[in-house]
């Protein structure tokens, strides 16, 4: 059986806090002894659940590896890259996000997620996400590992 990288959701209450999230990698491992050295830099990475609408940083120490059956291979078929500027007291600082997106999930989903009252957590900045315009987010699929 394939293997391949994951993490939970930091958030308790949500139910991916005990089922996991599978990361995007090109090539799967065969075995656990077949590990790449992945994630290597760009870490940590913000990520923002789409169940509980929690921003959290992810380290590498939070990625592990496990076998998945061929039916949970596609269960994230590629995720959203959100990058945008924290206006949070004139900050500026270049905030960048991703997502998982379900087979269906649009853009328009992921905006409403961003412009809930649950969607809460901290940038790198150290400022709280803040609410902006759709207009002022840009986004990107991405189909490959997931870097800053």
């Amino acid at each position: 059986m394939p293997v391949g990288p994951y993490l939970y959701c930091k958030c308790e209450e949500c139910r991916f806090h005990a089922e996991p999230i599978r990361l995007l990698f090109p090539s799967l491992a065969e075995t656990t002894s077949d590990l790449p050295g992945w994630p290597r830099g760009g870490w940590p990475i913000h990520i923002l659940c789409l169940e509980c609408g929690h921003l959290y940083a992810y380290t590498l120490q939070d990625v592990q590896w496990r076998p998945f059956p061929p039916t949970d291979l596609s269960s994230h078929p590629w995720w959203f890259r959100v990058s945008f500027r924290c206006e949070t007291n004139n900050c500026g600082v270049q905030a960048k996000l991703y997502t998982p997106a379900d087979v269906g999930a649009t853009w328009e989903h992921v905006s409403g997620l961003l412009a809930a009252e649950t969607c809460t957590g901290k940038l790198l900045c150290g400022h709280a996400i803040s609410r902006l315009a759709k207009e002022k987010y840009s986004y990107q699929r991405v189909r490959g590992p997931l870097i800053d």
